[in-house]
């Protein structure tokens, strides 16, 4: 994943099988790692292969990860 800097500006979802379970935008998130702890938090009950996808309009980059969202 590209460069993430707390004052960029970021669009981010995530769903599990087509389905959204997290929505964020703002600044204030330095890294990927910090944003998908946000989605384990906001999906706290759901499981499964997730995926992620990052716009940094601050930047000009969009990208999507997948990672497995566990109990």
């Amino acid at each position: 994943m590209a460069t993430i800097s707390a004052t960029d500006i970021l669009f981010a979802s995530a769903s599990i099988m087509g389905r959204q379970v997290f929505e964020y935008s703002g600044d204030g998130i330095s890294s990927l790692a910090q944003l998908i702890n946000r989605v384990r938090g906001a999906a706290s009950g759901c499981r499964g292969m997730a995926t992620i996808t990052v716009r940094n309009a601050s930047r000009g980059w969009s990208q999507s990860r997948d990672f497995y969202l566990g109990a």
